[in-house]
């Protein structure tokens, strides 16, 4: 496992990985990619890989995550891949450790919350994938640290645009350095009224009004 750089093990029905988080501390392997298997949060955090301090690649789609793995001795990891998983929210210091994180892909999992401050431990994160959730609510703490953000991809999630997406919308007309990324990537849903239009071009008193 030293000399390896990439491993790939997508698709192999894995339900373990064996246990030792000091198993590699001086491995070269730089992307593991175990896509398409039955790997849950508890395997992944007590495994091995939390000790691939030169890890820069994860892929975890297409497992049985029901939360995000501890992960924070992975101080060079920039790719997060948990897309079609079980995780149903994410927790303040579930990203904890992960500072060079710049690419983080949250869609289809069955997200119905994400702590206000979830994101201050990755500043250095350019793209935002919680695409197919269930989130109700866009927060604007979410983007309190994000100053690097170009990519946020929100779509098909239920979004509800009353008075509780003031403050995301506040966000918006300040036009912060990461307007051009979040602008029209909040579509309503509720109230009916408002169904299909961007939260973007609503008023301050449509809003005001639910």
């Amino acid at each position: 496992v030293n000399q390896l750089s990439v491993l790939t093990m997508n698709g192999n029905k894995l339900t373990g990985l064996g246990q030792g988080s000091n198993s590699y501390p001086n491995s070269a392997l730089s992307s593991l990619q175990f896509n398409d298997n039955f790997l849950t949060s508890q395997t992944v955090s007590n495994s091995w890989i939390s000790s691939l301090t030169n890890l820069n690649s994860l892929q975890l789609e297409l497992n049985s995550l029901g939360a995000i793995p501890v992960l924070s001795k992975l101080s060079s990891l920039q790719t997060l891949n948990l897309f079609k998983n079980k995780i149903q929210s994410v927790k303040s210091g579930d990203l904890s450790g992960l500072s060079a994180l710049t690419s983080l892909n949250l869609r289809q999992n069955y997200l119905g919350d994400i702590d206000n401050s979830t994101f201050l431990s990755v500043p250095s994160l350019f793209s935002l994938d919680i695409r197919s959730n269930n989130l109700v609510t866009p927060r604007a703490f979410w983007f309190q640290n994000l100053t690097a953000l170009t990519r946020f991809y929100a779509d098909s999630n239920p979004w509800n645009c009353d008075c509780n997406a003031i403050p995301f919308y506040e966000l918006l007309k300040l036009r912060p350095p990461i307007y051009r990324a979040i602008k029209d990537s909040i579509t309503c849903q509720d109230p009916s009224q408002y169904r299909s239009s961007y939260l973007d071009d609503l008023t301050y008193q449509q809003l005001q009004a639910y």
